[in-house]
């Protein structure tokens, strides 16, 4: 899923998601495989498996001498207690030889609220070597200004809840407003996600030129 940069107007990234073409059942929905992988702890497999292929994709692209564009992969809560999680990254990016900065790290907001201390370790660990965290799913049940003001994270998403119906809903258009303005002040770079069509865009242009 790619990334576009409203400032320079091109792509400025990608974000690795896994979908499954089941061939009976046809594409089967995040929502309706990754809790049953969580609950019975087979998610790291999977995790794992999808940093591989983007590392892997990552160099294959720095091989070929393509434009370098950083990607981010989602890690689920369970990483956060696996003593593997650490060693397991530093090794991809040894292995594809790869900048640790080029791969972020995308953990839900309900991540950092459940697991704040284990978590924040963790993020100032890895961040210390390199990477970049991203919190993904702003806004999408779980906001606190503490996680703000505590957490250090490196990158904001804001959930596609608030970007779905911006054009018809000026209560959605006033949060995300104010959102904008206070990620600038924070200095924090922000990712809106959903964004789907010119209109949207555009608007969010506006509101990006404004506070700029």
């Amino acid at each position: 899923q790619p990334k576009y940069s409203l400032k320079r107007g091109c792509i400025a990234g990608a974000e690795a998601l896994v979908r499954w073409n089941h061939p009976v059942l046809g594409v089967v929905s995040p929502a309706v495989f990754i809790p049953v992988l969580e609950s019975n702890g087979y998610i790291t497999k999977l995790d794992q498996y999808i940093w591989e292929e983007a590392a892997r994709l990552l160099w294959r692209r720095k091989k070929e001498g393509r434009k370098r564009i950083p990607f981010s992969v989602n890690v689920s809560r369970a990483h956060i207690f696996d003593e593997d999680f650490e060693p397991f990254l530093l090794g991809l990016m040894e292995k594809y030889e790869l900048d640790p900065g080029t791969f972020g790290l995308e953990l839900t907001e309900s991540v950092y609220v459940e697991s704040q201390d284990t978590m924040a370790e963790a993020v100032a660990r890895l961040q210390k070597r390199g990477f970049r965290f991203l919190m993904d799913d702003f806004g999408s049940g779980y906001s606190s200004l503490s996680v703000l003001k505590d957490c250090p994270m490196d990158v904001l998403k804001i959930d596609m809840t608030f970007v779905r119906d911006i054009l018809e809903s000026p209560r959605s258009q006033i949060i995300l407003s104010e959102i904008i303005h206070m990620m600038h002040r924070l200095n924090l770079p922000m990712i809106a996600e959903g964004v789907e069509n010119p209109e949207q865009t555009k608007l969010l242009k506006n509101w990006e030129d404004r506070k700029s």
